[in-house]
């Protein structure tokens, strides 16, 4: 007999003869479950810190590992910008979008999909950033 992962009640035939993969007994547990896990995987330092906030704190990140890595890096004025940074390094100039990704259940890195088109991704996760050189389809 299989049972919801997150309060171990058991799922009835009817639910797994509906869906077959169902793994939960309701969208409460299946919630519940998930913010379970997304803590597990995702400890937080901080307490009580909007979600602004983490994303300025994450525009500072990026931008100081670039500063390490030799970049000057401008930070944009307006929140409203196709971009969050932009780096000159050897005459090369490039802008930075600046996501906060997190690892979802799988290991995988979840993060918000990209609607502007800078020249550099930075994805920001708990342990480490990834750079994406983003690329324009069709050009």
């Amino acid at each position: 007999m299989r049972k919801c992962r997150m309060c171990k009640s058991p799922l009835t035939e009817e639910q797994i003869k509906k869906h077959p993969r169902k793994r939960y007994c309701s969208s409460k547990c299946s919630s519940a479950y998930h913010k379970v896990m997304y803590r597990k995987n995702n400890p937080v330092s901080r307490n009580n810190i909007s979600v602004g906030t983490v994303g300025a704190i994450n525009e500072y990140r990026v931008g100081i590992d670039m500063m390490e890595k030799g970049y000057m890096v401008f930070k944009n004025m307006s929140p409203n910008g196709s971009a969050d940074l932009m780096s000159i390094k050897n005459d090369k100039v490039e802008t930075i979008q600046v996501k906060t990704g997190y690892y979802a259940e799988s290991g995988s890195i979840v993060y918000p999909k990209n609607t502007e088109l800078a020249d550099i991704l930075a994805i920001v996760l708990r342990d480490k950033i990834i750079y994406k050189k983003q690329t324009c389809e069709g050009a």
